[in-house]
């Protein structure tokens, strides 16, 4: 029986504005611990090249995200997949300014939960059992005045949001856990195994969300189908990627709409990050000019820039805002194992009997970044 902590929720500024002092590294940030913590809130901002900042977003950028608490890892995933837990818990991408205009501020927010929403109250860490309690974010910026930002040793900054329960009572609440257990882009066709952590010192799942990304191929083509083993025998779940997908869509009523700032020109691509694009629509920044979409690729999208009054190519780069609206949660799928009642999740990783937990998903072509994420009920 899981106990509602009694007490009130409250938020705190951990980090206002710290400057990251580095194009590349890891920050460490040290948690409060005499609480519950229900949940972190990261923001990241850098500021663009002078001329634009082609080819760089926040979300790229942020390579790991990490809460270690007494050295073991609570959460652990890379900056787009930690966006993408919270796409699929809210229904759309979470908020970000993606924008390649000149010395435009770019920011990204990347939400971590231990509950199951922002008012659980017993799916808490118990922060006040822990002797260190850190979160650490692992970035890679680029300097460049056209394709990168503007001297990220001091414009690279954070901050960073605690809601933490505040209570009197002890009580060694579970949490939930998410960990990325695999990353991998296949070489050949075929067959691959994803062996799950089970035994001593696991919980049970919840969610396992298994994302695979390439540039310009549509969602269902680099992994077509996947199924979720027990002991190598009994196949609890069996699904096509597109099947799979439109499923998660319904029962998240999740979609994905995105708007982009672009510094392009004609002929220019740029890759969205939508997969299964219902729309692109394109507005110019020059009263003058008129931009459209010429291509769909999988995300990518080609641009086109022609002279309003004299129908001719237009040759130089210029801001185009651009939305683009998807129907799925884009390049991932999720397998859910339990409810928001945590009586129904399915497999703990320590009872007899269970010996192997195996994701096995078929590649239909190579080349697809392939990440998993599990999502458990743990306690300390």
């Amino acid at each position: 029986m899981i106990k509602m902590v009694k007490g009130r929720f409250i938020e705190t500024m951990i980090e206002n504005q710290r400057v990251l002092g580095a194009t590349s590294g890891t920050l460490t940030v040290d948690l409060p611990n005499a609480n519950y913590l229900q949940g972190l809130l990261l923001r990241v901002q850098n500021v663009n090249g002078a001329t634009s900042n082609i080819g760089e977003t926040i979300q790229g950028d942020i390579t790991k995200i990490e809460v270690i608490g007494d050295g073991i890892p609570l959460f652990s995933t890379s900056g787009r997949m930690c966006r993408k837990i919270e796409h699929y818990d809210i229904g759309d991408e979470p908020p970000t300014n993606e924008t390649q205009e000149p010395s435009a501020v770019q920011w990204a927010v990347f939400p971590i939960k231990f509950g199951r929403h922002a008012q659980d109250k017993e799916l808490l860490v118990p922060a006040w059992q822990l002797s260190t309690f850190q979160l650490k974010v692992t970035y890679a910026f680029t300097d460049s005045a056209t394709a990168g930002y503007t001297t990220s040793v001091t414009n690279a900054k954070i901050d960073v949001i605690g809601r933490s329960l505040y209570s009197t009572e002890r009580v060694n609440t579970p949490f939930l856990k998410k960990t990325e257990t695999y990353s991998k882009t296949p070489v050949s066709t075929g067959t691959e195994s994803v062996n799950l952590p089970v035994g001593a010192g696991n919980g049970s799942y919840r969610r396992i969300m298994l994302g695979c990304y390439e540039a310009g191929i549509e969602d269902g083509v680099d992994i077509t189908d996947f199924e979720l083993k027990v002991n190598d025998s009994q196949t609890i779940v069996k699904d096509r990627w597109d099947t799979a997908q439109i499923k998660n869509a319904n029962k998240y009523n999740a979609k994905h709409t995105k708007n982009i700032n672009l510094e392009l020109g004609n002929t220019d691509t740029w890759g969205t990050y939508v997969s299964r694009i219902q729309s692109v629509t394109a507005i110019g920044g020059e009263a003058v000019h008129v931009p459209t979409i010429t291509a769909v690729a999988g995300d990518t999208i080609t641009l086109g820039l022609s002279d309003l009054a004299v129908p001719t190519v237009v040759a130089v780069d210029e801001t185009i805002r651009v939305a683009i609206k998807g129907s799925v949660v884009s390049h991932a799928v999720m397998i859910d194992l339990g409810t928001d009642n945590i009586a129904d999740s399915l497999y703990v990783g320590g009872q007899a009997g269970i010996s192997s937990l195996k994701v096995n998903y078929t590649v239909g072509a190579t080349g697809g970044d392939t990440r998993v994420i599990a999502e458990q009920l743990v306690s300390f």
